[in-house]
């Protein structure tokens, strides 16, 4: 007999998305607005962010997924949560002269989320049976949208 519940591998990945997530929607939103803030409403620093990021995502996600298979990709999964958190405190170690590095910024971003979706896309598939994938995905969204919710309403306490 097959269990229908989602392995603790699996929760595990549903609940580190959600930590994603967090990170994610604080660099999405608030450095957005925290660079706007910076620059006095010039769009270009933002403009300049945002090419950066969408750039190097593409290409760091390409390499990322063509070498994958060649190295753990739990190591990869690993080294890029760390590397979101480590992100997030020298961005705010950084202060107001985050305007000058916009661009390394966004290259890291790139970097770090492009190794963090390759692998994590990598493992979903081997981790979760053709059988509990529409479970996984349904906590996955319930779970990613209530830590939204949450990340926002903690933000404007």
């Amino acid at each position: 007999m097959v269990s229908n519940k989602l392995s603790k591998e699996g929760m595990g990945y549903v609940i580190c998305n959600c930590l994603s997530k967090v990170i994610d929607l604080f660099v999405s939103t608030f450095l957005v607005a925290y660079l706007l803030n910076l620059s006095n409403g010039n769009f270009f620093q933002v403009s300049l962010y945002y090419v950066f990021v969408y750039l190097g995502m593409m290409v760091f996600y390409t390499i990322a997924s063509k070498y994958l298979h060649r190295i753990n990709k739990l190591i990869f999964y690993r080294i890029s949560i760390l590397s979101k958190c480590i992100f997030l405190i020298s961005i705010t170690l950084l202060g107001d002269n985050i305007v000058n590095y916009v661009i390394p910024i966004a290259i890291f971003y790139s970097i770090l989320t492009s190794l963090y979706w390759a692998s994590y896309n990598a493992m979903i598939g081997e981790a979760i049976s053709s059988k509990n994938t529409q479970k996984f995905y349904g906590l996955y969204n319930i779970y990613g949208y209530i830590m939204n919710i949450v990340a926002v309403k903690a933000n404007n306490i």
